[in-house]
Formats: C-alpha cells, structure tokens, sequence
C-alpha cells in the first residue's frame, strides 16, 4: 500500500525552540515537533520505522495582529474664547475609545471610556489648559497609536458699560 498523505500528532505542549503566547499580539515564531500518524484497520497507528517512530517538525510563524485605527478628533488643537465640546471617533468597528484630560497616557486601566461628547471649559478671565490623550482598543488587536490635543479655553472677563443720564 502506498500513502500519499497521513495526519500529523503536534506535540503543542513541548515547543522545539521558541515560544508562544496567545496574549502577546506581536509576531512570534516557534518549531514544533509532530509523529506521523495513519490509519489502520483499528482506528489509526503512529508510522513506525524499525521500532522507531517517524517524527517531523515545522516551523510556525504567528502573524502580528493588526492594529487598531486611530480615534478621529473633532476639534483642532488651540486658543478658544469659549467652552467646547470634543467628539472622538473610533476608527475602527467595533473599538472602544478612552480618553484622559490631565495629559497622562490612556490606557483601559487608566482613562475613561468615551461614551458622548468631552466637555472642555474654562473660567472667565483665566486661561485653562487642557490636555486630551485619547487611544482606542479592541480585543485581539494592537491597541491605535495616542491622539493628543491641547485646548485652551480663555474666555473673556465680561466688561461693563454703565451710563449715566442727566437731566438738563
């Protein structure tokens, strides 16, 4: 009888060389060592060569995982006479967006989950910093590179113009 193909046992528990983690997201290549296997009139047998099974081994490269799509911010860094309202915008379906507005990197674990529109105020007559770091996350991907944007909200103390009317 002649083969043209068997199934291969992989041995994932015991790596030849390498590692591999299915948490990290980064590429990774590891060789893994397999008995062929084939069937018999009983279910199936390891192929056996003078007492000796036959083994093979293949080397396996785990891609990188794709990375996720910066968020889109609505409004432009700069000086503004008055509070804003920020939108932010996945740019990929299905990501979840957080934010931070002390100018810290955001993370999951640290930031806010973006859910409507950024209040960014100010007082009048002061000048009030503000600093939005955003970064989506999706699961089985890289997180997006951070957008960041500054504000500064400088309303104008109110001014008053008082007149006085005489008589005559």
């Amino acid at each position: 009888n002649v083969l043209t193909e068997a199934a291969v046992s992989w041995d994932l528990d015991n790596l030849v060389s390498g590692s591999y983690d299915p948490s990290i997201l980064d590429e990774q290549t590891f060789v893994l060592k397999g008995t062929v296997v084939i069937p018999n009139g009983s279910g199936s047998t390891e192929i056996d060569i003078n007492g000796v099974a036959l083994e093979t081994t293949i080397q396996v490269t785990v891609a990188e995982a794709g990375t996720t799509g910066t968020p889109d911010v609505d409004k432009e860094s700069g000086v503004y006479d008055h509070n804003i309202e920020v939108t932010l915008t996945a740019g990929t379906e299905g990501s979840s967006i957080y934010y931070t507005l002390d100018g810290t990197d955001p993370t999951p674990d640290n930031g806010i989950l973006y859910n409507g529109p950024i209040a960014v105020t100010g007082n009048e007559g002061e000048s009030v910093k503000t600093v939005l770091k955003a970064i989506a996350v999706k699961d089985g991907m890289k997180n997006s590179e951070i957008v960041t944007r500054e504000y500064t909200i400088e309303i104008p103390e109110p001014t008053y113009t008082i007149t006085l009317e005489t008589d005559g």
